[in-house]
């Protein structure tokens, strides 16, 4: 039951960063991250992490969220249901939510340094995504950049 099902940490070494995932979802490596799904791949958390080779700072929001918005709403049959931006002081982000070809989705992209993270939450339809809100919310709002802080086992 989504809420109340064991957590895992994924962690991933290379970038130092921590995610929560439900611990018998199935991990599928990726070309640029990490997949986690209960089985139906249209129903899934990612992690995708890469260096941009420049630090990003809170004057360079205004323009990253112009071209996230940008992409959300070139999606064929996308309709976006609601965005944010915000600035931590280390960590900033932007994040949204939006329905396209069936599915609803909630991205968020968030930024320390050089560094760029974007975790994506998907259900297959809108009911699955509603359905599984409560064991996405671990994963897309306890992320950490730093994961010697998460704990080490799953619980």
């Amino acid at each position: 039951m989504p809420g109340q099902t064991p957590l895992a940490v994924y962690r991933d070494s290379i970038h130092g960063l921590a995610l929560l995932y439900p611990d018998w979802w199935q991990a599928f490596d990726s070309p640029t991250g990490k997949l986690f799904s209960p089985g139906n791949l249209d129903t899934f958390i990612s992690l995708e992490a890469s260096s941009l080779g420049m630090r990003v700072a809170a004057r360079d929001l205004p323009e990253l969220e112009k071209g996230f918005l940008t992409g959300l709403r070139n999606m064929p049959d996308s309709e976006l249901l609601s965005h944010e931006v915000f600035d931590g002081g280390i960590v900033l982000g932007l994040d949204a939510r939006q329905r396209y070809d069936g599915k609803k989705r909630w991205v968020r992209l968030l930024y320390r340094g050089e560094l760029q993270v974007r975790l994506i939450a998907q259900g297959a339809t809108e009911p699955e995504f509603d359905f599984w809100l409560p064991s996405f919310n671990p994963a897309m709002t306890s992320f950490v950049f730093d994961a010697i802080v998460m704990p080490t086992e799953s619980y």
